[in-house]
């Protein structure tokens, strides 16, 4: 499992409107350079759900996730995975978004991840990257899901 600091950030972000697929004209992305493993916490409010951001170092590159709301007992956890291409905005701000859907939110911690490189902003994938598979991927959850606590 990662060990991580984490670090409090000052900046507020507030939720954009959705961004297009980032295969719809935009090339793959890739952080490069090793990134040091951290974590850090970033103000952010996902349509009305305060959250903060996390990154977390896996084999395959940093992993991104949007936190909103702490882990209490009874309180299960919803955790969400998007398409490959999409971020966790792009591919469920309208579930999210919803009127109903917002009410029974409320009664989970949820838990958005980004796949590594699939962030918006990433950089290009350096030439011969050869990116994890589904299964790679879901094999890193377990540790990136205690990572957050």
């Amino acid at each position: 499992s990662p060990k991580m600091q984490v670090m409090e950030l000052q900046t507020p972000h507030f939720w954009d409107p959705p961004f297009p697929c980032r295969f719809w004209g935009c090339k793959p992305r890739f952080f490069g350079a090793r990134i040091p493993t951290f974590g850090a916490r970033i103000p952010f409010f996902w349509g009305r759900f305060p959250s903060s951001q996390h990154l977390l170092e896996t084999p395959f590159g940093v992993m991104h996730a949007w936190v909103s709301g702490s882990p209490r007992p009874g309180r299960p956890a919803l955790v969400t995975f998007p398409d490959v291409g999409h971020t966790h905005r792009t591919c469920f701000s309208e579930l999210f978004g919803h009127e109903e859907m917002r009410e029974i939110a409320r009664s989970f911690h949820l838990v958005h991840l980004e796949p590594p490189g699939m962030e918006e902003g990433a950089p290009p994938y350096p030439p011969g990257y050869q990116y994890p598979s589904l299964e790679q991927l879901a094999e890193a959850l377990p540790g990136v899901l205690q990572g957050l606590g």
